[in-house]
């Protein structure tokens, strides 16, 4: 039986107005999202990828993370919001296998809060970022 690794991953990223206004946002199409600019859908799903393979993380919002693995961009777009993970820019997986999956659950590492917020992964797409056109 294998032992159960957890693993903490913390990102940061530059403050992008993280205030709240009380009212309720909706996702960003993904097409459309702006942490997104420069990179393209290849039309490609992963059902998991491999957790010791992540080397950055980047959480857009609370429904959309960008993960880097051996050069290659995965987004998951969450299946719901997942409350303060755009605020607290942190999470923390339980990894039996070693991979991160869709309908795993991640949980929101809030500094106020003793019980972490449980949020599902979606499906991992399959990203490529553009190559920088000279001018």
């Amino acid at each position: 039986m294998k032992i159960a690794r957890t693993v903490l991953l913390l990102t940061a990223m530059l403050a992008s107005g993280c205030a709240t206004t009380g009212e309720k946002k909706q996702p960003v199409a993904l097409k459309d999202h702006p942490g997104l600019t420069g990179y393209t859908a290849t039309g490609e799903t992963k059902r998991c990828i491999n957790v010791s393979s992540i080397s950055v993380t980047t959480i857009f919002d609370d429904w959309t993370m960008l993960f880097r693995v051996h050069g290659k961009y995965y987004v998951n777009r969450l299946p719901r919001k997942c409350s303060n993970l755009e605020f607290y820019h942190s999470y923390l997986h339980n990894s039996f296998a070693g991979d991160m999956c869709k309908r795993e659950i991640i949980y929101v590492i809030e500094s106020n809060n003793i019980s972490p917020v449980p949020c599902y992964l979606g499906e991992f797409l399959v990203y490529t970022k553009n190559k920088k056109q000279d001018e």
